[in-house]
Formats: structure tokens, sequence, C-alpha cells
């Protein structure tokens, strides 16, 4: 009656600002709403200024890298143009003869690509297939998983070599079940996906990893209005040890 109403007509003011049953619905209300996503230029631009100084969340991950003894290479998941690695470079003695390869969507991976010609910079490349982790032993998910659907696991799961060391940070994370939603970055619109930090967790253990470290990020949040309990009040990091056998 009344309160189906009433449900209805809010759910038609929150537009895309609501929680979906599936990744794809929320692609679809995404690109009806504004037809741009992470191959904007801006999404470039906004990362590259942001990494021109360090911010909070990168001092846990930076901590963990400077007591790898060595470092052969790092695979950046939604890496953009190579923010990180420009970042990390002077501060990690050990990347000096690592390689830093970044999967990230076309449009981006190609000015990535540019900006390090431009830098003669020749220890980072770019690829489009998530399974191209080749012999890196560091996996670093920098804000990334919650824009894919498939889990952390399921993608390490896929890797004929799995890295020793995985990083997940800025990520928002929910204590129950993982949900979906569509995520305003200004001049673009994200499907993401909130996954389930339990989960998250269990299903890495799993596979072999124990979780070393834990952080909070506040100064980053996830609000879906009218839906508190499917809100992320502030982003995580994780830092995963692959167990020896």
């Amino acid at each position: 009656g009344k309160f189906r109403v009433g449900q209805t007509f809010l759910e038609w003011c929150a537009g895309f600002r609501k929680p979906f049953s599936s990744f794809n619905e929320a692609l679809l209300c995404a690109a009806t709403h504004l037809p741009f996503d992470h191959s904007h230029p801006d999404n470039a631009t906004l990362h590259l200024r942001l990494a021109k100084r360090l911010r909070p969340s990168d001092y846990p991950v930076l901590f963990h890298l400077q007591k790898i003894r060595r470092i052969e290479g790092v695979f950046d998941l939604g890496g953009n143009v190579g923010n990180l690695f420009y970042s990390y470079r002077t501060h990690i003695p050990q990347l000096e003869n690592a390689f830093w390869r970044v999967y990230d969507v076309p449009a981006i991976a190609s000015m990535g690509e540019s900006l390090a010609r431009d830098l003669h910079e020749s220890r980072l490349s770019f690829v489009s297939d998530v399974t191209s982790l080749g012999h890196a032993d560091v996996f670093l998910a920098s804000g990334s998983i919650h824009y894919f659907e498939e889990s952390l696991a399921q993608m390490l799961a896929q890797q004929q070599h799995r890295p020793q060391h995985v990083f997940v940070n800025r990520t928002p994370f929910l204590s129950g079940d993982s949900t979906y939603t569509v995520q305003d970055a200004g001049t673009f619109l994200a499907a993401c996906k909130l996954h389930s930090h339990g989960l998250l967790i269990s299903e890495m253990q799993a596979l072999g990893y124990e979780c070393v470290d834990e952080w909070t990020v506040p100064e980053l949040e996830l609000i879906i209005p009218c839906f508190p309990e499917l809100s992320a009040r502030s982003y995580s990091g994780l830092y995963f040890r692959l167990q020896a056998i």
C-alpha cells in the first residue's frame, strides 16, 4: 500500500544512488545517467594529481614493501597511468630493478604508455589481461577491486604464478553480504561492488594467504543514501602474505 508507494518514490528520487541486484544492473544504470566510465581522461588527470604527494593510506603499504628483501616485479590492478609507481619508486629501493606492470582499461593504459615514453621510464608497462601477472611477487590493488565483480581470490586463482605479497588498499567493504551500487566520480559514473570483508578474508585464507595487517582509510567513504547498512563509512586496507607450504 502506502509503504510500497513511498518506497518506489524514494527509489525514483535516488536515481543511481541505490543498491542493485547485480553488477550488470549497476553498469546499465550508470550508462543511462552518464555515458562515461573509467576511460574518461579526467580519471587519469585526477590520479596523477593525487600521486604528486603520498596520502596517509599509502604509508602502511610502503611500510610493508620496505620490509620485503627483494622485489622482482609488481602487478598493479587498476593502476591507472602508473601513478603509484611514480609515487613509490623513490621510497622503495627494491623497486630499482623491478618491473611494474599495470592493468587498466585500454584508453587509460594508452595514456600511461605515452607518459612512460615521455619520462623514459622502461620499468613501467601496461597490459589488458588480468591474468598477465607474470612472475610479479607483489600484487597491488589500490582503489580498484570494488570495480570488479570478480573477487580478489578468483583473480589470483587464475594465475599460474601466485604472488607472495598481496596489498588491497583504499577499498570499501561491508561487514555483511556484498552489494552493488554506482559511484559518482563527478565527470563519470562507475558501477562498483562493495565486497564482503569476511568473505574476502576467508577466500584468501583458502588460497593459502594469511592476513598480516589491516588498516582504516578514514579519508574515503562510499555512502548509499537511505541505506546506512549498505554504506562504507570508511575505506580499508589489507596486507596478505602467501604462507609457506
